[in-house]
């Protein structure tokens, strides 16, 4: 039934189709699916990249091979390096060696090494140190990765070097392999990245200590929760989810206890409410009513005026290094974060930012100030759901769980329903898509201007 709409006059319709082949198990969805990465629209080449990224024997393996021989667009040329790096297939590494001696962007480099490490093992040790030596912070981190990919002893003083980087996402990717590479010594990386200056390494090394239930740190742990918000809220909700397993594992358990009931009284309340649901979920107590209840970051006074003031929904113009995007601002349905995007915008605060996650056929997105989607503002949006869906062009506000928005938004691709009643959509591209389709990891956000009525 879905070859059919493989000739639609729609791309979207075609990509549907090419996710339904997907699900399929059968050398006849290879086929087609292979035949789709010729697809005119690259939108459905994206897709079928992702669906015979899932596919094993011999069609799939060569049909990626050929592909990336031939492939000049940089979104999948990077599609194609990792999905062939999922599948493991070894056919794609003398194409991606070459594409390498090119010297192209860094998101191609990126994939490529880790491509290339994960199927040529101690073979591309060489290849990493030249890339590492080149300088390139985006580039290292991949480094990184690929090192832990690679494995073994030889690996071990080139990471630790790595693991004292300037950069905090070449420590955390090279932190994230130690812990990996080289467990023996997990306690001296632990303690060096509870330590460290950067929060994301700081949650880091509590995902770690939660995911192995090292004990032994819970006293550590306790201390830094109840230092309140001197401590990162990122890091305070990965606290609470580090104590789940000691929990899960004796519920007596005082010092685990502790956090968590610190965890009801955080001046955040995504934290408060989140210690309340873990509680009731793994002790079956209910905390709810006794939560203090959401700050209001902005007074019924200011709102009133912006009311009165945005009668008319106001517009955005996001200048980029490849064009001008127009939006539509849907003040109507998303008032707070609307708001808190116009406010952001006049700031300053997105100038000189970058688009940090592009996925073909789903997302771009931007306005993280780290660049590793990890960034925003000092401060949570509450969630505006609504009934507006999610089309091509929609734009939504990034959150890493309910009622954490700040200032990373994304616009889609293509049509997303399955987003509807998950994210925030604050906006619509009335003019630019064009180049929303060209943007790439890295493009940069010039400024972002507001027009009202």
């Amino acid at each position: 039934v879905f070859v059919k709409f493989l000739a639609d006059s729609d791309p979207f319709v075609r990509s549907l189709a090419v996710r339904g082949l997907s699900s399929i198990q059968s050398d006849e969805a290879v086929h087609f699916l292979a035949i789709s990465l010729n697809d005119a629209d690259k939108g459905v080449v994206a897709e079928a990249i992702a669906g015979l990224a899932k596919k094993k024997g011999e069609e799939a393996f060569s049909q990626f091979a050929r592909k990336l021989e031939k492939e000049k667009d940089e979104k999948l040329v990077v599609a194609l390096l990792n999905a062939l790096r999922r599948q493991k297939n070894v056919r794609g590494v003398e194409a991606a060696l070459s594409i390498l001696q090119t010297e192209p962007p860094s998101n191609i480099v990126a994939a490529g090494v880790k491509y290339i490490a994960s199927i040529r093992k101690g073979r591309a040790v060489n290849l990493i140190d030249s890339l590492v030596a080149k300088g390139d912070p985006y580039v290292m981190a991949a480094c990184a990765k690929a090192f832990g990919l690679v494995g073994g002893k030889n690996v071990v003083p080139r990471l630790a070097v790595l693991f004292n980087d300037e950069d905090p996402m070449v420590r955390h990717h090279a932190f994230e392999a130690l812990m990996k590479v080289d467990s023996g010594n997990a306690d001296f990386y632990l303690r060096k990245a509870l330590a460290d200056p950067d929060y994301v390494l700081v949650a880091a090394a509590l995902e770690q200590i939660g995911k192995r239930k090292l004990k032994q740190y819970l006293p550590v742990m306790n201390t830094m929760m109840t230092r309140g918000a001197e401590v990162d809220v990122q890091v305070r909700r990965t606290l609470l989810d580090g104590v789940q397993p000691f929990l899960a594992e004796d519920q007596h358990d005082t010092t685990a206890l502790e956090i968590m009931y610190a965890g009801l009284l955080d001046p955040e309340y995504v934290v408060r409410r989140q210690a309340a649901t873990l509680l009731r979920d793994l002790l079956g107590e209910d905390k709810f009513a006794a939560l203090q209840p959401p700050d209001t970051r902005i007074s019924k006074r200011r709102m009133a005026k912006a009311i009165d003031r945005f009668q008319t929904n106001p517009q955005a113009t996001i200048v980029t290094g490849k064009g001008e995007i127009e939006v539509a601002l849907y003040f109507d349905a998303a008032p707070l974060t609307v708001l808190n995007f116009i406010e952001l915008a006049r700031d300053g605060f997105y100038n000189g930012l970058t688009f940090h996650r592009v996925v073909p056929n789903f997302v771009v997105q931007g306005g993280d100030p780290r660049d590793d989607g990890w960034g925003g503002p000092p401060y949570y949006l509450r969630c505006e759901y609504s009934d507006e869906p999610f089309r091509r062009g929609t734009v939504g506000m990034a959150t890493s769980g309910k009622d954490t928005g700040g200032s990373q938004f994304f616009i889609t691709l293509s049509p997303q329903p399955h987003l509807e009643g998950r994210y925030t959509v604050f906006g619509q591209v009335q003019f630019g898509m064009e180049v929303v389709d060209q943007i790439i990891v890295g493009d940069l956000i010039e400024t972002i201007l507001i027009h009202e009525d």
